[in-house]
């Protein structure tokens, strides 16, 4: 924690700030009234938590001081003005208005009432933050430095409402370290193109928030990371032989599920059964007739009571969703017309995790 003394005094919180803001910050000298670097909010904090944010003995209690908001006092349009100065005699914290990148597939993708992007980027804007996409594509190493052509985003809308008349600025070559966040959302495929993505913003993960972090994304790629969890899983093989499939579909009682290990959202995702006749042929075509790996399943009825999902932040289990798919697919996944309903989460599942 620094004190930056000027008209009055001003308790500034050198964690919430990317070391790109920190040392504009430095630059622009702490001798004056606290002047931000992408604009404010200004809370009040009251005679008594100016009295324990200065007491060494007390730094959990400063901590929730500082995180807890309240009322502004100041001047109504300082919010939106660009490094509006602090004025007043009073203890005020200082929280800049952060910048967030996406790194995603083209906006026009998006699907507001189904994309978790969509609730990312919503939540950001009213919170008054700023939100840049960005292509992988459009990602870029130059002379040591990660850069990125990037166009702000806007317009998603008040929560819950769900729109899709946003805007885009125009495209802006940009510092990606400059960012207080990075979100890595493209959807599947893991191909050569994503690997490289990865690779490069592997470079700012010490300069930089990047979420997830791209050596988890190449470690726990896709489906073949569920091997790590056989115990808990159907019957599973993963091959490209045609006859080692149908072979293994006869052994798991005759009905499997086929997908590819690079798919999402249901796509590509079949049943077979061995009284069939399209059988081999759908097998053929994800295999590439033997020349690619494919993971086959067997195929577990209870599946039509739903497919549950739990939710996990920090380790601690947030709850629980039951996809059901259709009346006429055996596929749960929201992508191709599964509903959701909040589910509970039984002792035995919570131990799981």
């Amino acid at each position: 924690m620094r004190r930056v003394r000027g008209q009055g005094h001003h308790l500034v919180d050198r964690a919430r700030y990317s070391p790109a803001q920190w040392r504009a910050r430095e630059l622009r000298g702490s001798g004056a009234a606290c002047r931000n670097v992408r604009g404010a909010w200004h809370h009040r904090l009251g005679s008594g938590s100016r009295a324990r944010l200065g007491s060494p003995r007390s730094p959990a209690r400063a901590a929730r001081a500082l995180a807890r908001p309240l009322p502004c006092r100041h001047p109504a349009g300082a919010h939106a003005a660009r490094a509006a100065p602090c004025r007043g005699p009073c203890v005020v914290r200082c929280r800049p208005r952060m910048r967030f990148l996406y790194v995603m597939d083209p906006m026009d993708r998006i699907v507001p009432d189904k994309d978790t992007t969509y609730a990312f980027l919503r939540a950001a804007e009213a919170r008054g933050h700023q939100s840049f996409h960005a292509v992988p594509e459009a990602v870029f190493a130059k002379a040591g430095t990660i850069g990125v052509h990037a166009r702000q985003v806007s317009g998603f809308g008040a929560f819950p409402q769900v729109t899709t008349g946003w805007s885009t600025g125009e495209t802006t070559v940009l510092d990606v370290a400059s960012f207080d966040a990075v979100f890595i959302r493209k959807d599947p495929p893991f191909d050569a193109a994503y690997l490289y993505l990865s690779h490069l913003l592997d470079r700012v993960v010490d300069q930089t928030l990047v979420v997830n972090r791209p050596r988890g994304l190449r470690d726990a790629n896709e489906k073949l990371y569920t091997l790590n969890f056989v115990q808990f899983m159907p019957t599973t093989l993963v091959a490209s032989s045609p006859t080692q499939i149908l072979a293994f579909v006869e052994e798991v009682g005759g009905e499997a599920v086929l997908k590819p290990l690079d798919g999402a959202g249901g796509t590509g995702v079949f049943m077979l059964r061995t009284a069939d006749k399209n059988a081999r042929g759908l097998i053929d075509m994800l295999t590439g007739e033997g020349r690619r790996l494919a993971m086959v399943q067997q195929f577990l009825p209870a599946v039509t009571a739903g497919d549950k999902r739990v939710l996990l932040m920090g380790g601690k289990v947030l709850g629980g969703i039951n996809r059901i798919s259709r009346s006429d697919d055996f596929r749960s996944n929201i992508h191709v017309g599964g509903r959701v309903e909040p589910v509970e989460v039984t002792p035995e599942e919570r131990h799981l995790v």
